[in-house]
C-alpha cells in the first residue's frame, strides 16, 4: 500500500476512535454486589461480635442490623468497629411501639478479616445483621431513605431519581411470629430470610442492577415494618449524591410530636427534599417522650443529637428545635437552664428555630405556661428564632380531625402532622432566605 493511502487509512481509524470515545453512548458499569455475613444472636447483651469476616478485596460494607425488646426499649447502635475503619449511621427506623430498631452502617474497607463489633446504650434482648460488599472502596452510597409500613406489599421511595447504571439495595425487618418475606418485583434476594427469637424479628434483602427508585417487598403479614433503601453507584462511578436547590444542612429534633408514630422522620425528610433540600444535608431525629436534655428511651440527649447532626453533616446551617412538651412540670429555672444548655452547645453562629408546645385546646394552661418561657429565652439569642406553633394550628381553622382528643390531648393525627410538617418547613425556608451566600 503506498505511503500516502497508509497514512489516510492510520488517519481515519484515530478519527473514528476519537468519534466513538467522544460520542456514542458510553456503556453502562455494572453494579457488584455479595453478601459476605448475616446471622442472629439472641442472648441479651449490650455488645455484640460478628464472627470474623473476610473480604477478598478492597470494599465498602454495608451493615444492615436489628434489635429487640419486648418492653419497647429496643435501641439503635451506639458504635460499630472493625477491620479499623470509621463506621457512619446512614439510615435507621424504630417500629412497633419501639419493640424492633433498623440501622445502616457503613464503611471503607481494606482487603483482609475483621470481626465487627456492634455495641447498643442498653442490653438488647436479641441481635442480626447482614453485611454486603461492594467492589468500590469508594462512597458509592449516593442516596437513602426509610419508610413504615404494615401493608402486605411494603415500599420505600427514594428522594431522586437513580442514575442510570446505578443499582437499588433494599432492606426490611418485622416483628412478627409468623410471616414470609419475599424479595419484590424486579428484585432478587440476598441470602435468606432471617429469623431471630424473643420478640421474634424477620428480615430479609433484596437488590436489582437496574435500579429504580422504589424498593418493595411481598410479605404474608400485616404488622409494622422497617424498609431503607440505598442507591449504590455502579463501579468505578464518582458519586455526587443528587443535590436539591437549596444549599443549606438543617437539623430536626424533636419529641413524639416530631416522631409521629415511626413515621415523622420519612415524612419530614420527605417533606424536606420535595421542596428542594439535599437529603445527604438533613438530619431529622424524633423520638416519643424526648424532654429538652435528659437522655431520651434510645439513650441519647439533646447534645449528643448536635455532636451527632454535624458528624453526619459536617456544618449545620439551621437547626430546628420542637422540644419543650415533656417539661411542662419543671420550674421556669430547670426549663429555661436546660434550654440554655442545648442553645449554648449549638452556638452563637449556626441559626435556630425553637419550635413551641400546643395541645388540644388553644386555653391549655401548660402551653400558656411554658410558651412565654420559651420565647423569652430564645429573645437572649441574636440567632434565635422563637415559632409560635399554638398560634399557628389554634388560628381559627376547623381543626375537627387533627387531633386524637378526647383520648389524647397531645398528639395529632395524620392529617394534623401533616399541617405541623408543612409548618416545619415553612420555619426552615424563612431562616434559610437569611442565610449569606458565598
Amino acid at each position: 500500500m503506498p505511503k500516502l493511502a497508509r497514512l489516510v487509512t492510520l488517519l481515519s481509524i484515530f478519527i473514528l476512535a476519537l468519534f466513538v470515545a467522544f460520542y456514542l453512548p458510553a456503556r453502562a458499569v455494572a453494579v457488584s454486589l455479595e453478601e459476605v455475613s448475616s446471622g442472629t444472636n439472641a442472648a441479651d447483651a449490650a455488645n455484640y461480635t460478628i464472627p470474623t469476616v473476610t473480604v477478598s478485596h478492597d470494599a465498602r460494607l454495608v451493615l444492615f442490623v436489628t434489635s429487640g425488646r419486648t418492653d419497647g426499649t429496643a435501641a439503635k447502635a451506639s458504635a460499630v468497629d472493625g477491620f479499623s475503619s470509621t463506621w457512619h449511621e446512614v439510615q435507621s427506623g424504630v417500629v412497633n411501639s419501639g419493640n424492633l430498631y433498623s440501622s445502616v452502617y457503613t464503611a471503607q474497607v481494606d482487603q483482609g478479616s475483621s470481626t465487627i463489633g456492634v455495641s447498643f446504650p442498653a442490653t438488647q434482648q436479641n441481635f442480626s445483621w447482614r453485611l454486603v460488599a461492594t467492589a468500590s472502596k469508594n462512597d458509592t452510597i449516593v442516596q437513602s431513605v426509610s419508610a413504615y409500613s404494615s401493608s402486605r406489599t411494603p415500599a420505600a421511595s427514594l428522594p431522586a431519581a437513580v442514575t442510570t447504571g446505578n443499582a437499588t439495595l433494599g432492606f426490611i425487618a418485622a416483628l412478627s411470629t409468623s410471616q414470609t418475606i419475599a424479595a419484590g418485583s424486579g428484585y432478587g434476594q440476598i441470602g435468606t430470610q432471617y429469623t431471630n427469637t424473643s420478640p421474634t424479628i424477620r428480615g430479609a434483602a433484596e437488590w436489582r442492577a437496574d435500579g429504580t427508585k422504589s424498593v418493595n417487598f411481598t410479605t404474608s403479614g400485616t404488622t409494622q415494618k422497617t424498609i431503607i433503601a440505598l442507591e449504590i453507584a455502579a463501579d468505578g462511578n464518582v458519586v455526587t449524591p443528587p443535590d436539591g436547590n437549596k444549599e443549606a444542612h438543617v437539623a430536626v429534633i424533636g419529641d413524639s410530636l416530631t416522631y409521629q408514630n415511626g413515621l415523622g422522620e420519612g415524612n419530614i425528610t420527605q417533606k424536606l427534599v420535595d421542596d428542594g433540600y439535599s437529603a445527604s444535608n438533613l438530619y431529622v431525629y424524633g423520638v416519643g417522650g424526648k424532654k429538652i436534655t435528659a437522655a431520651d428511651s434510645k439513650g441519647k440527649t439533646t447534645v449528643q443529637n448536635i455532636a451527632e447532626a454535624r458528624n453526619k453533616l459536617g456544618n449545620v446551617d439551621v437547626w430546628l428545635i420542637a422540644l419543650g412538651t415533656n417539661n411542662v412540670s419543671d420550674s421556669q429555672t430547670t426549663f429555661v437552664n436546660n434550654m440554655n444548655t442545648v442553645l449554648n452547645t449549638i452556638g452563637s453562629t449556626d441559626k435556630v428555630v425553637w419550635v413551641g408546645v400546643s395541645f388540644y385546646r388553644v386555653t391549655n394552661t401548660n402551653a400558656a405556661k411554658v410558651n412565654p418561657w420559651i420565647q423569652s429565652t430564645i429573645g437572649g439569642y441574636g440567632n434565635a428564632t422563637y415559632a409560635d406553633w399554638n398560634s399557628f394550628i389554634h388560628n381559627g381553622r376547623d381543626e375537627t380531625g387533627l387531633w386524637i382528643y378526647p383520648t389524647d390531648s397531645t398528639h395529632m393525627t395524620e392529617a394534623g402532622y401533616a399541617i405541623r410538617n408543612d409548618y416545619y418547613l415553612q420555619q426552615i425556608n424563612a431562616v434559610d432566605a437569611t442565610l449569606a451566600r458565598p
